[in-house]
């Protein structure tokens, strides 16, 4: 089994989501992440819940016909 690690520094956010924010019918999965990566790079300013709101509004989440979620943390 192999181990892998990430570091984190101060300030540093960490996204986790369902398969809903990228996964749309019609369009590749690389094609996905790469908007939710654009999204997060114009949307993170600090404020967790205001950037979960803009990243979502980004990927049209609220157009979504699958079940949705994310999670952020900000390392301390």
């Amino acid at each position: 089994m192999t181990l892998n690690t990430a570091h984190f520094d101060a300030g540093d956010m960490l996204f986790f989501y369902t398969d809903g924010i990228v996964e749309r019918r019609g369009r590749d999965l690389g094609d996905g992440l790469n908007a939710l990566l654009d999204a997060a790079a114009r949307c993170v300013e600090g404020d967790l819940e205001k950037d979960i709101t803009c990243v979502l509004k980004q990927l049209g989440g609220d157009q979504s016909d699958d079940d949705i979620c994310m999670l952020a943390l900000r390392v301390l």
